[in-house]
């Protein structure tokens, strides 16, 4: 079972998430907030959201910046810092090139990222959950109500990552907490 839940976390891991969100918005967001080349859009958005991200956690993990795949809190600010930083820079290519919908998933992201790492002082919340509920709210209110059932992916990943000992119950519910709430009140006052 150990296996399965590895798989889980990996196939729904924050980063891997945040490539499927941004090849979703450039290619079926609406046309008047894509504004943009779509390839180009699924391109810098997987890159800054979701590649640099999953590289620099690798990367710590190989040269033992963090000793596990669920690291202390205290060896998490380091990934969460490289992690802004890279959404920060597609923020600004998404507010050049005038894409409102790649903009705000930017913007979601260091906000989302930004209180999870101001969290992260007190406790160490799922970001396992928080990367797949927050980008799902952004999904749902951009597309509509018709998508509320990917909030279902969430059980999986917060079963996994318990059941793997990586996070207690109350980190996976902060997770849902900061990732749903920051993501939508983002969203509330930015679309």
């Amino acid at each position: 079972m150990k296996k399965i839940y590895n798989f889980i976390s990996f196939i729904l891991a924050a980063p891997i998430v945040a490539i499927y969100v941004s090849i979703i918005f450039a290619f079926f967001g609406p046309e008047q907030f894509v504004n943009m080349n779509r390839i180009v859009a699924a391109f810098l958005g997987s890159l800054f959201l979701g590649v640099i991200p999953l590289t620099t956690t690798v990367m710590l993990y190989k040269f033992k910046a963090i000793n596990d795949v669920a690291p202390k809190k205290e060896d998490r600010p380091m990934g969460y810092v490289v992690g802004i930083m890279s959404f920060i820079f597609a923020l600004i290519l998404f507010y050049y090139f005038d894409s409102r919908v790649m903009f705000l998933i930017s913007l979601a992201y260091i906000v989302v990222s930004s209180v999870s790492l101001l969290v992260n002082k007190f406790s160490k919340l799922s970001v396992h959950v928080a990367g797949v509920i927050g980008p799902i709210t952004a999904l749902v209110y951009v597309f509509g109500l018709g998508l509320i059932p990917l909030y279902v992916l969430v059980l999986p990943v917060a079963y996994a990552r318990i059941k793997l000992k990586a996070h207690s119950l109350m980190e996976v519910l902060l997770g849902v907490i900061v990732g749903f709430s920051v993501t939508y009140l983002t969203y509330f006052i930015m679309w």
